[in-house]
């Protein structure tokens, strides 16, 4: 993650229709959660986004998109199946769906992210890069997308 999620960030996503899918143990340990939307993106966010084909455009602002907000794994359930879990049931609850998000590869890169996406079946299909972004500058991210 770039930054620490707050409890009032968390209840503002979810009065903002966010969903929370959350993998947890029988005896409650939150093993990992993913934070999902369908935000309306303005037409200054989709202009920054250098797109690999301009058709992607569409499909993210299409009714049928949601956002891949926060992807979080504890570090010792990390390559154990926890995220592909939690994947599989947002497969299953938006079928039919075209679901998207962003990784950052600079000034740092996720690249443990970034194979786990691909080989879920995402593909890049833009890069956004901002001057300064958090408080991370030169900040670029390429944006990843899968139809259910």
């Amino acid at each position: 993650m770039l930054k620490k999620i707050t409890e009032d960030e968390i209840v503002k996503s979810l009065n903002n229709s966010g969903r929370y899918f959350v993998a947890a143990t029988t005896d409650g340990e939150i093993l990992g959660f993913v934070a999902i939307s369908q935000p309306k993106i303005s037409d200054e966010m989709l202009n920054k986004i250098i797109w690999k084909n301009e058709a992607f455009k569409k499909k993210v602002t299409s009714d049928r998109h949601f956002y891949l907000e926060r992807v979080a794994t504890k570090l010792d359930c990390m390559g154990r199946g926890v995220a592909q879990f939690m994947y599989k049931e947002i497969y299953q609850v938006f079928p039919n769906s075209l679901i998207y998000l962003f990784i950052v590869t600079h000034p740092i890169a996720n690249n443990r992210s970034l194979m786990f996406h691909q080989k879920q079946g995402f593909e890049e299909i833009g890069t956004l890069q901002i001057d300064l972004f958090l408080d991370l500058q030169n900040y670029e991210s390429i944006l990843l997308f899968k139809e259910t």
